[in-house]
């Protein structure tokens, strides 16, 4: 009968290099700050909920929800709750030259200290756990960095990384098709997910090849056609359902786009039907 076995070799790795300083959970309060500061040591914080502002060496960052960032020894950092929505989050404090690089890999690929951590799966049950690991139990800290391993390896999995930037981009486009409906200004869609207004504009152009307007006006044209073709709305209600309180507005915008008025559209679309 043939042995049933599974080997995995490990390479050697300096993990008693590793100091596992301290980790913790805070609801923050409004507007909530740390420093101006440099730490000795590195931190990641994992944000669960609200959002806040990050600033590492002269470089400002939004955070969002389901986002952590990564603060390197030496770095000159500065970060803030939002003053509606302050964050919740995990932090877990650090030494280690084995594990420095890992991190170092991880937001190299990320482009940003700030990274998206949604799709990890096994991570959101990493950090409540390690969070609830029994103190006063006999030799706590090897539960504390067998888990903390555990986080590094979820987040050395390349191929779950997503560029910051694209994560805002696929936010704003969630937004717009959720409030397309409602009068809806590009400045308000900026505050949401974070960032500036000019900021967003250049992330359209350079993910989705138009600005943030031409997407949301687009969006909102297609989804008239739609309701133009397949319901018996009038042009008014339809105007309403795409975000315009103004119907000679928006056949205004729709004729612009689609060459033709709404009542045109439907007239010549409707034999086809």
């Amino acid at each position: 009968m043939m042995r049933d076995i599974q080997v995995i070799e490990a390479e050697t790795h300096p993990f008693h290099e590793m100091n596992l300083l301290f980790c913790g959970f805070e609801r923050c309060r409004s507007g909530h700050e740390y420093g101006p500061s440099i730490r000795d040591h590195d931190i990641l914080h994992f944000v669960h909920s609200g959002k806040g502002v990050l600033e590492i060496n002269g470089e400002t960052f939004p955070v969002s929800p389901k986002q952590g960032f990564y603060i390197r020894a030496g770095d000159r950092h500065r970060y803030q709750a939002d003053s509606e929505q302050p964050w919740n989050y995990t932090w877990i404090a650090f030494r280690g030259t084995y594990e420095c690089e890992i991190l170092a890999k991880f937001i190299k690929v990320s482009k940003s200290p700030v990274f998206n951590y949604a799709s990890y799966l096994n991570l959101h049950g990493l950090l409540k756990l390690m969070m609830k690991i029994d103190k006063s139990q006999p030799n706590p800290e090897l539960q504390l960095l067998g888990n903390f391993m555990l986080i590094l390896s979820e987040l050395n999995n390349r191929k779950q990384c997503q560029p910051m930037n694209e994560c805002l981009v696929e936010q704003a486009v969630r937004y717009i098709g959720d409030h397309a409906h409602q009068p809806l200004l590009i400045g308000e869609l900026a505050k949401e997910i974070g960032v500036s207004r000019s900021y967003l504009f250049q992330l359209f152009k350079q993910y989705k090849g138009m600005s943030p307007q031409d997407y949301l006006m687009d969006f909102r044209m297609k989804r008239a056609q739609e309701l133009l073709l397949q319901s018996k709305d009038s042009i008014t209600e339809v105007a309403s359902r795409v975000g315009y309180e103004d119907v000679m507005l928006f056949s205004k915008m729709f004729k612009r786009k689609r060459g033709c008025t709404p009542s045109s559209f439907r007239k010549a679309n409707s034999n086809s039907l």
